[in-house]
């Protein structure tokens, strides 16, 4: 993009008619919006087309004020062309939707940096502007909802690279990073920000975290189905289904249960060995409750008598109140039991004519 002899960004063609680039292109322009141009070509001196802007739209929420000490990253706009770029002069770039994000698990897999093309007509090492550069980089992390470690002071919804080999400068600003994925490049990123010297590290806006205000500005862009993780289906049309699909890698559902952590990792209400997917498991493999050792030996939360498969043993059931015996009765003579009333007794020893000493003792409960 350029006005005259100067060029200030840098923007990717994403329809024939629109140019993905940064919203803080735009602010504090020296000149009026009608002389400002998109040029095509390998540089600035030698672009063989130019074409006149019809339209700029920003992200809703981009404020030039505070867009570098912003929580979130809008970065992001699109430029309308007055007419649109045959496929002769230059080809469009598919935009990254959410289906096709860079994962977490991507970037963990790489922990030397994701494979990235950045492009721009900015600044170079030498000095000079203006002419197209593409740089092969490394994506170094995605900033979320942490401002923590590389993502401290950078934005949500941005990608962090380092610059310490090259990379985007000055100039270079709404210029992509370009990400290949089964065989279909990819604008992942525009330039958004990096220190002064462009030699610490940068960062992009997300354009997956952004795709409904892209396709509402380009219609053209495609409606961007995700694979939902647990219905059987293969929602969006890559022959892989739920959580053999690489767009479910990082969802909850599709996590490995970790069977000894009294953790939910998968999120279907069962927890370690009350899981299936720990079936398996030496230690979750049917084992008999011990009702008296405090130990939860079978793995269901339940120790000893609380345990229902305790809960009829000898060890857990409670005696009747006074050891079973019904109230009224007597232990007596001789350690014989009975319940004959007391009178009944005495009438008895009277009619024997009992001579000896009473040598029996009672005792009733």
């Amino acid at each position: 993009m350029a006005s005259g002899p100067v060029s200030f960004c840098t923007g990717t063609l994403i329809s024939s008619r629109h140019v993905l680039t940064a919203a803080h292109c735009w602010w504090d322009l020296p000149v009026e919006i009608e002389k400002v141009h998109i040029g095509v070509g390998l540089s600035q001196a030698a672009f063989t087309h130019h074409f006149e802007i019809k339209k700029i739209t920003s992200h809703p929420k981009f404020d030039y004020k505070t867009w570098e000490s912003a929580t979130d990253n809008n970065d992001i706009s699109i430029v309308e062309l007055s007419e649109d770029i045959m496929p002769s002069i230059a080809q469009p770039i598919a935009v990254m939707p959410p289906s096709k994000r860079i994962t977490a698990q991507a970037l963990a897999d790489a922990p030397d940096g994701l494979d990235a093309t950045f492009v721009g007509y900015g600044l170079t090492q030498k000095g000079g502007t203006g002419k197209k550069h593409s740089f092969r980089g490394k994506l170094l992390g995605y900033c979320s909802a942490d401002h923590e470690g590389k993502c401290l002071s950078v934005p949500r919804r941005s990608y962090i690279y380092t610059n310490d080999k090259g990379g985007p400068c000055s100039g270079d600003s709404g210029g992509p990073f370009l990400v290949t994925m089964e065989g279909v490049e990819y604008v992942g990123g525009v330039t958004t920000a990096g220190d002064e010297q462009c030699i610490s590290t940068s960062y992009s806006t997300s354009v997956v975290d952004h795709y409904d205000f892209l396709r509402s500005v380009v219609p053209s862009l495609p409606e961007d189905v995700l694979e939902d993780c647990q219905n059987g289906r293969d929602d969006d049309g890559d022959t892989q289904v739920d959580c053999d699909d690489v767009d479910c890698r990082d969802v909850s559902v599709c996590q490995k249960e970790n069977c000894n952590n009294k953790i939910d990792d998968n999120d279907n209400g069962k927890i370690d060995c009350q899981d299936l997917a720990c079936v398996d498991e030496p230690h979750c493999r049917e084992v008999q409750e011990i009702c008296d050792n405090g130990v939860d030996d079978d793995h269901n939360g339940q120790i000893d008598c609380v345990d229902p498969a305790c809960e009829t043993t000898a060890l857990c059931t409670k005696p009747e109140p006074d050891g079973g015996k019904k109230a009224g009765s007597c232990s007596t003579m001789h350690g014989v039991e009975t319940s004959m009333p007391l009178l009944l007794w005495i009438f008895v020893v009277f009619i024997a004519g009992i001579l000896l000493p009473l040598s029996w003792s009672r005792s009733c409960v």
